[in-house]
C-alpha cells in the first residue's frame, strides 16, 4: 500500500491518496472522497520510482524520515508512506529522488478525484 498526502501551502491543500497493490485507489480532497483505479502502467511507474529512490529500503516500520525546511511560509508538505516507512518533505526540500514520483502521485490523485 502507498499513502501520499499533500497539505498546506498558499492554497491550503488537504489531499490524500491511498493506492492498493491491485490499483484500487481512494482520494480524499478537503474531506470529499473519491474511489477509482490507477492503471497498471501508472502504478508500476510509481512503484518503480519509489523503489529507485532508495528512501524506502530496509526493515518495514523504520519510521519517518523528514526533510524539513530551514524556514518558509505557506509551504506544502508532502508525505509518502511505502513499505512501512514514511518520508516527509516540503516544497523547498523535496529530495531529487522523489521529484518524479511526487508528480506521478499528484497526477494519480487528480485522476481518481476526477474519475479518469
Amino acid at each position: 500500500m502507498i499513502v501520499f498526502s499533500l497539505t498546506g501551502g498558499i492554497t491550503a491543500q488537504d489531499s490524500e491518496l491511498t493506492l492498493d497493490p491491485d490499483g484500487a485507489a481512494l482520494a480524499v480532497v478537503h474531506g470529499y472522497r473519491s474511489t477509482g483505479r490507477v492503471a497498471a502502467g501508472e502504478l508500476e511507474a510509481i512503484v518503480s520510482e519509489l523503489d529507485a529512490s532508495g528512501l524506502f529500503t530496509g526493515d518495514p516500520g523504520t519510521g519517518e524520515r523528514t526533510y524539513g525546511p530551514p524556514w518558509g511560509f505557506d509551504l506544502q508538505r508532502y508525505s509518502i508512506t511505502y513499505r512501512g516507512a514514511t518520508v516527509v518533505a516540503y516544497d523547498t526540500t523535496v529530495p531529487s529522488e522523489l521529484v518524479r514520483v511526487i508528480a506521478l502521485l499528484q497526477n494519480a490523485l487528480r485522476g481518481v478525484q476526477l474519475g479518469r
